[in-house]
């Protein structure tokens, strides 16, 4: 007689993880909006700027009333491979949220995260680090949230991104962290301001950790945090001990 609890277990391997539909529409989404972009700017190129000060998201924007570029500024993109690297963004790190938590939660962290990514661009502009009239485009802020939920819910997931290689989620996490918290101290300590939406990018990534939460809870959450410090403290001594990770030469900001 087979053993109920192992065939339940059998039943379970054979059932199918859903289908990341809403991270394919939201790709999609980037694809023909990059496709209407690339129309206007073949038939009349200053009206593609038009566009961009329009739906693109800018504090002095947002101030005069344009509430809808917390929205619309998702899908914008400003080049060939801004929109490639974000695709492939959303592409692994939507999956490996949507497979674990489902549709409803993915579309929910991604437009959460990015609006609170741009209400964190608006205080960053009033501080002076990022200019009031420049519109910020692009999904990066949501995919950051997509990236901190599931750092945290399937940290060891293996996604092909940025290099085409192998590498776990939470590695990748830990890399785009480093850069952004150390492109904003950097931006503070300086005085300086900059185009690059750093501060809507860790925005994206605080509001994707706290699903994060919700969703393994606290004290599993606060484990793989406590790794993820330690695996920080570790890198500059296995980057020195290895030697094979060269980053001179490369701008990770034209891939958020």
């Amino acid at each position: 007689m087979v053993d109920e609890s192992m065939t339940i277990k059998m039943h379970e391997t054979l059932i199918e993880k859903p289908k990341p539909f809403v991270t394919y529409v939201l790709i999609a989404m980037c694809l023909i909006v990059a496709g209407i972009e690339v129309y206007i700017s073949s038939t009349t190129p200053e009206a593609l700027q038009l566009v961009f000060d329009q739906y693109g998201f800018s504090a002095q924007g947002f101030m005069d009333g344009r509430i809808h570029s917390l929205v619309t500024s998702i899908f914008l993109h400003g080049s060939i491979d801004h929109l490639i690297f974000n695709v492939l963004a959303l592409f692994f790190f939507g999956r490996a949220v949507e497979e674990t938590m489902g549709w409803k939660k993915t579309l929910l962290i991604f437009f959460s995260a990015a609006i609170a990514g741009d209400l964190l661009t608006l205080v960053g502009a009033n501080f002076g680090v990022i200019p009031m009239d420049i519109p910020t485009i692009g999904a990066s802020a949501g995919i950051f949230g997509l990236m901190g939920t599931a750092m945290i819910v399937n940290p060891m997931s293996m996604v092909f991104y940025p290099f085409l290689i192998p590498i776990p989620l939470i590695l990748v996490a830990i890399l785009y962290t480093l850069y952004n918290i150390a492109a904003i101290i950097e931006l503070f300590a300086l005085g300086a301001s900059t185009g690059v939406a750093y501060l809507a990018h860790m925005g994206g990534l605080s509001i994707g950790a706290i699903f994060g939460f919700r969703e393994v809870g606290v004290k599993r959450g606060l484990i793989i945090l406590i790794v993820m410090f330690l695996l920080i403290l570790s890198i500059p001594y296995l980057l020195e001990y290895l030697q094979i990770f060269d980053y001179s030469g490369i701008t990770m900001a034209s891939w958020v």
